[in-house]
C-alpha cells in the first residue's frame, strides 16, 4: 500500500516537472516530456512498474477526459462542421481499416489478414488528449482545428468498434460483415441516447436539489466528476459503446448550462472548473507517463527478438505512419472545399496525433487464441503502435509549428488586442441598450469601458486614470464653470440643501482658484468623492450626492456641446472622469432610487459578460485568436463572473 502511494506521489511530481520544463522549452509539447519522464522511470532502478486493465484505463482515464471535451468543445462549431467531422470520424476510421488494414497486410509478412485490420483499426482514431496539447503550442485555421477536435471525440467510437471485431474474428476465425454492421449501429446509436438520457436526468436531479434548497457548490461539483464514470459503466453494461455516451452526455450537459447568470450558478461554474482543471490536468499527465513507462517493456521484445532485425521493425513504423498520413490527406483533400485546400489537407493530415486510446487498445489485445495458441504477431503490433504514437507525435511537434502561425509570439499583443476588440463590442451593446430607464447605469458602465480601453491604448496607465491634465486642462476648466453656474441656479431655485449646496461650492472654488494659478490641478478623483460620502461633516450624503450629480450633468452638457475633431478624445476623457463621479454617487444613494439604480447596473452587468463571451467566440471562429488565447480570455470572464456573483451576494 505504502508503495502504491510512493509510485502515485512520484507520478504527481513529473507531472509537475514536465510543465515546469515545457515553460523553459515551449518547442517542445508536454506530452514529450511526459513520455520521456515516464520512460526514465520504466528503467530506473527504482523497479516502478504499474500495469493497468484496458477496461480500467478507460473507464478511470479516457472516460472524464473526453466527457469533458465534449462538454467544453462549441456546440455551434460542432453543427457548422458536423459534415467534415462526421465523414472524418466515421468514414476516415473505417476507410482506414480496410485500406490500411491490407496495406499492413501486404507490407508484413506472416501476419493475419484480421491482425492486419485490427493494428489498422486502433491506429485510425485520433487522440483528443494529444490534440488538445497540440492547440496550446500552435495557431491551427478555426476550421482545421474545429474538425480535428470534433474529430478526435467521435473516431474513438468507430474504431474501437472495428479493433473488437477485427480481434473477433482473429480469435475464433470467423467474420460476418452483416452482423458487423448491425453490431456498430446498435452500440453507436445506443451510445448516443444513453448519453443524452443521462444528461435530461442529471440536469432533472440538480434542479431537484436546487428546489430542495440545496445550494453547496462541491456537491453539485462531485456529482459532475461522478457523472462519467456512471454513464460509461451503464453503457458498457448494456452493449453500448461507453465512449460515445460520455461525449454525447458531455455536449448535451453544455447545453443545459444556465442561460441566466446567478449569483449561485456562478459559485457552482468556479467550483467545478477550479476542480476539473486539476482533475484533468492529472489524468492527461498520468496517461503519458503510463505510456513512457510501458515502453521499456514494449521495445525490449522486438529489440530483443531474433526473428525480426531492429532495423525491419522501424522500418515498418515509418512506412505505417507515412500511409496513415498519406491516406488521411488524400481524404481530407477530398472532402474539404475551403480555401486553401492543400494546405488546409496538410494540416489536418500532420495533426493526427495518435494516443491513449490506441494504447488502451493495444494492450486489450489478448496474449493467445481460443485454440491457445499465442496471437500472431503482438509484440510486433505493440511495438509498431507505440512508434507511430511516437512518431505522430514527433512531426507534429517539430512540423506542424513550421507551417502553422505561434500562439505565443506576440502572445500578450494578441491578448492586448482581443481585449480591445472585446470592449468595443462592450461598449457598442451599451450604446444600443440606451434608454430613459438605465442611461445613468448604461451611461456609468460605457464611461467605465471607454475608461479601459484608454488604459490598453495608452503606454501608461497612469495617464488615463488620472487624466492629462496639461492638454485637457481648458476642457476641465469649461467642465468646473459650467457646475458653478448651475450651482447659482441651485440656490436661487432652493433646489437642494442650501449647507449642502454651500458645501459643494467652497470644494469647488477652491478647485477653480487651483486651477486658474497654475493650470494643473485636477478636479477631485472619484475616490476622493467616495471619501467625502462617508465624512462625518456630510451629514446629509445622498443630499450631497443628487445636488453633484445635477451639477455634473450639466457640465458634461455644456463641454459635449464645445467638442471639436482637435478635442474630441480629450472631451471623451473628461466625460468618463465625469461620469465615474456619477457612478460612485448612485451606489451610495438610499431609498428606491439606489436601489433601482443598483438593480438596473447589475442587470446591465450580466448581460455584458454574455456580450463578452459571445465576442471572444467570435474572434476564435474568426481565426483572429487561437484556442489558447480564447481560453485565457474566458477565465478573465469567468473570474468577472465571480466577482459579480459575489457583491449580487452581498448586496
Amino acid at each position: 500500500m505504502l508503495e502504491t502511494i510512493q509510485t502515485i506521489i512520484m507520478l504527481l511530481f513529473f507531472i509537475v516537472l514536465s510543465n515546469i520544463l515545457y515553460k523553459y522549452i515551449p518547442r517542445v509539447s508536454v506530452p514529450i516530456f511526459q513520455i520521456l519522464l515516464g520512460f526514465l522511470l520504466g528503467i530506473s532502478p527504482f523497479g516502478v512498474n504499474l500495469h493497468i486493465e484496458t477496461e480500467i484505463f478507460m473507464l478511470v482515464f479516457i472516460a472524464p477526459i473526453l466527457f469533458m471535451d465534449g462538454k467544453y468543445i462549441s456546440n455551434r462549431e460542432l453543427l457548422a462542421f458536423k459534415k467534415p467531422i462526421l465523414l472524418m470520424a466515421f468514414g476516415l476510421v473505417l476507410s482506414t481499416v480496410f485500406i490500411c488494414g491490407y496495406s499492413i497486410y501486404w507490407l508484413i509478412p506472416g501476419l493475419p489478414l484480421a491482425a492486419s485490420f485490427a493494428l489498422a483499426a486502433v491506429l485510425s482514431p485520433t487522440d483528443a488528449v494529444s490534440v488538445k496539447a497540440l492547440s496550446q503550442k500552435i495557431r491551427l485555421p478555426h476550421s482545421v482545428s474545429t474538425v480535428v477536435e470534433g474529430e478526435s471525440l467521435l473516431n474513438d467510437v468507430s474504431g474501437l468498434i472495428a479493433f473488437n471485431f477485427a480481434i473477433a474474428a482473429q480469435l475464433t476465425g470467423a467474420f460476418s460483415i452483416g452482423g458487423a454492421t448491425l453490431t456498430f449501429i446498435y452500440m453507436a446509436i445506443g451510445g448516443a441516447i444513453l448519453g443524452a438520457l443521462a444528461s435530461y436526468f442529471i440536469a432533472v436531479f440538480n434542479s431537484k436539489l436546487k428546489r430542495m434548497g440545496i445550494e453547496d457548490a462541491a456537491l453539485f461539483t462531485l456529482v459532475q466528476i461522478m457523472t462519467p464514470f456512471v454513464v460509461f459503466l451503464l453503457a458498457e453494461k448494456l452493449g453500448f459503446s461507453g465512449i460515445l455516451a460520455v461525449v454525447i452526455c458531455g455536449i448535451i450537459s453544455s447545453l443545459r448550462l444556465p442561460k441566466k447568470i446567478s449569483a449561485r450558478e456562478t459559485n457552482i461554474r468556479l467550483v467545478s472548473e477550479s476542480t476539473w482543471s486539476t482533475f484533468l490536468l492529472i489524468l492527461n499527465g498520468l496517461v503519458f507517463l503510463l505510456f513512457g513507462m510501458q515502453l521499456p517493456s514494449t521495445l525490449g521484445k522486438i529489440i530483443m527478438d531474433s526473428q525480426i532485425s531492429n532495423i525491419t521493425a522501424i522500418a515498418y513504423v515509418l512506412i505505417i505512419t507515412l500511409i496513415l498520413i498519406l491516406f488521411r490527406f488524400i481524404w481530407v483533400y477530398l472532402i474539404n472545399k475551403e480555401a486553401p485546400r492543400a494546405r488546409n489537407a496538410l494540416l489536418t493530415s500532420l495533426s493526427g496525433v495518435r494516443g491513449a486510446i490506441t494504447l488502451a487498445a493495444c494492450f486489450s489485445i489478448p496474449l493467445t487464441l481460443y485454440n491457445g495458441a499465442p496471437f500472431p504477431e503482438r509484440d510486433l503490433i505493440l511495438f509498431i503502435s507505440s512508434g507511430v504514437i511516437i512518431m505522430t507525435l514527433l512531426i507534429a511537434n517539430i512540423a506542424l509549428p513550421l507551417i502553422c502561425a505561434k500562439p505565443d509570439a506576440n502572445h500578450t499583443q494578441l491578448i492586448t488586442e482581443a481585449r480591445k476588440k472585446i470592449m468595443t463590442s462592450v461598449i457598442d451593446f451599451l450604446e444600443n441598450e440606451l434608454n430613459d430607464q438605465n442611461q445613468e447605469a448604461a451611461y456609468s458602465l460605457i464611461a467605465q469601458y471607454r475608461r479601459a480601453l484608454f488604459e490598453e491604448e495608452s503606454s501608461s496607465n497612469l495617464r488615463v486614470i488620472r487624466l492629462d491634465y496639461k492638454d485637457d486642462a481648458d476642457i476641465i476648466q469649461l467642465g468646473l464653470a459650467a457646475e458653478k453656474e448651475e450651482l447659482q441656479r441651485l440656490l436661487a431655485d432652493k433646489a437642494f440643501d442650501e449647507d449642502v449646496l454651500h458645501q459643494i461650492g467652497h470644494m469647488l472654488d477652491l478647485t477653480l482658484r487651483r486651477m486658474e494659478k497654475n493650470r494643473r490641478v485636477p478636479p477631485r478623483s472619484p475616490r476622493q468623492f467616495r471619501s467625502f460620502l462617508h465624512q462625518r461633516r456630510y451629514s446629509k450624503p445622498d443630499e450631497w450626492a443628487r445636488a453633484k450629480t445635477q451639477m455634473i450633468y450639466a457640465a458634461i452638457k455644456t463641454i459635449t456641446a464645445m467638442t471639436t475633431p482637435e478635442n474630441a478624445i480629450a472631451v471623451k476623457r473628461v466625460v468618463n472622469h465625469y461620469m465615474s463621479i456619477i457612478d460612485i454617487f448612485n451606489q451610495h444613494l438610499s431609498g428606491e432610487k439606489g436601489k433601482k439604480y443598483a438593480q438596473i447596473k447589475q442587470d446591465l452587468e450580466f448581460k455584458i459578460l454574455q456580450t463578452q463571451k459571445d465576442a471572444v467566440q467570435t474572434l476564435l471562429e474568426t481565426g483572429e485568436i487561437s484556442y489558447a488565447t480564447a481560453n485565457k480570455l474566458k477565465k478573465d470572464i469567468q473570474l468577472e463572473e465571480v466577482i459579480a456573483a459575489s457583491e449580487l451576494q452581498l448586496s
